[in-house]
């Protein structure tokens, strides 16, 4: 048994992209805290391995360390134990208010028991949620593990979850969508924005206290995240639209309703379907159409599954037979787009192709060969000497040290966010012709920040 468990600590028997999460459907309404998203996200990751056992009386589920790391991306933290025991002490205890009949609510511990030994973790839920996520067979929800862990705070896990209850509606509406409608205050404490867990307030809900009495008259300032309206629009619910809208199979608009004084009363939800891959995969088409265009070079992409057959514009074959002779693989960079692109980024001048293809030869790390070669044909940067700046020493030092950290793999990143922070940077983007988002998907870090570059450079000339 010890060999199996440490061979069982090695690694994970999750699939992530196939685990389910379910919960009954007024657990997902339920109100708790929690302190932060990797001890949610190791609670739904819990919840996608325990056994639906109808007789069982008590859920719980066992977790190693080592699936841990690799589930939530940990491999290079080496404090992932400490940080699991730290996690076992908060979420003990853990308040939970469940709306079984409505008005009626029970509150009790979430968890009784988080143990952490052997490098692995046991959490053992309280027997009150066993309906809630044990062989769930009417009124339920299931979620796909992979969504859940994809968010970056809490509350937009929360709102995703209360969102998706709603998404089976959409089937059979008449329009696209479906709405749902939330008091605010009820939805603070949903999202995990009121600390349920504070003295005066767990006394407040087991004394049956309305939500609007436990946020408005009940709780202190310091009970509560984002009290004021414009940073829970800001940091809550537009972070949490954008996020879901890139990551998740649903995505929504909002908008607020005002009780008198205007003050905000509640929030409607229209719930829609969602493709986030799809929606990528069309922004990327769209960009690859207009660097076609254009002639800013990217690397071909196939969407619809045709072959596009190559064919011979002038100089075509000599060009072909001058890559193989470099060593370069010519099939895989001269598509019938790919070359017309060079051609014409050359005008038509072969011996300017083959002096753009020499001088790739002494450049390190191309990522993209075909976007690099129409660009060098584009600028003729590969043709300029070096000059002195007219810009004065201090710029011209900033730029040799600016090249030098873009000669290492390891910086590249580092230095295209730091070209979005200059002055200059929204010029270059004009002068691109193209937005931040389509150079990014059309190009490495490190070749946006080696475009900078040389247009920077350009302006000395």
């Amino acid at each position: 048994m010890e060999k199996e468990e440490k061979k069982k600590g090695t690694h994970t028997d999750i699939d992530v992209n196939d685990a389910k999460v379910y919960k009954s459907n007024a657990l997902v309404l339920a109100k708790y805290k929690v302190n932060n998203v990797l001890a949610n996200n190791i609670l739904n990751i819990s919840l996608s391995k325990i056994k639906k056992d109808p007789g069982a009386q008590q859920a719980s589920a066992v977790l190693y360390a080592a699936e841990l790391r690799e589930i939530l991306g940990m491999e290079d933290d080496s404090n992932i134990y400490k940080k699991l025991k730290q996690i076992s002490t908060q979420i003990v205890g853990n308040v939970i208010t469940i709306e079984d009949v409505p008005g009626e609510f029970r509150t009790f511990a979430l968890i009784t028991n988080a143990d952490y030994r052997n490098q692995k973790l046991e959490i053992v839920f309280n027997k009150e949620m066993t309906p809630h996520i044990s062989a769930l067979r009417k009124s339920f929800t299931k979620y796909e593990l992979s969504n859940l862990l994809s968010f970056s705070k809490v509350s937009t896990v929360r709102l995703y979850e209360i969102l998706y209850k709603e998404a089976y509606r959409i089937k059979n509406a008449k329009d696209d969508f479906v709405t749902v409608r939330y008091g605010i205050n009820e939805l603070r404490c949903i999202l995990g924005l009121v600390d349920l867990d504070a003295k005066h307030i767990s006394a407040a809900l087991s004394r049956g206290a309305t939500w609007d009495d436990i946020v408005e008259k009940i709780s202190t300032k310091k009970d509560r995240k984002y009290d004021r309206f414009s940073d829970f629009k800001t940091h809550v619910l537009n972070e949490a639209q954008e996020e879901i809208r890139q990551k998740a199979n649903i995505r929504f608009e909002y908008e607020v309703e005002y009780s008198r004084g205007h003050k905000v009363g509640s929030v409607n939800f229209f719930i829609y379907k969602n493709n986030p891959l799809a929606e990528a995969k069309e922004k990327a088409k769209r960009a690859f159409e207009r660097v076609q265009k254009a002639g800013i070079g990217a690397d071909e992409i196939d969407f619809d599954g045709t072959i596009v057959e190559t064919y011979a514009l002038p100089g075509y074959e000599e060009i072909r037979g001058y890559l193989l002779n470099s060593g370069i693989a010519a099939d895989d960079l001269l598509t019938a787009a790919s070359y017309e692109q060079i051609y014409h980024a050359a005008q038509g001048d072969i011996n300017e192709i083959k002096a753009a293809i020499d001088y790739s030869r002494t450049v390190k790390h191309i990522h993209n060969l075909y976007g690099w070669l129409v660009e060098a044909l584009r600028t003729k940067f590969y043709k300029a000497s070096p000059v002195e700046t007219e810009y004065g020493a201090a710029d011209d030092a900033d730029m040799k040290e600016f090249k030098k950290e873009l000669s290492s793999e390891s910086t590249k990143k580092i230095v295209w966010e730091k070209c979005k922070e200059k002055d200059n940077f929204k010029d270059f983007i004009t002068a691109c012709g193209y937005s931040v988002d389509e150079l990014e998907i059309m190009f490495s870090p490190g070749e946006c920040a080696d475009m900078y570059y040389k247009y920077v450079k350009s302006l000395w000339t």
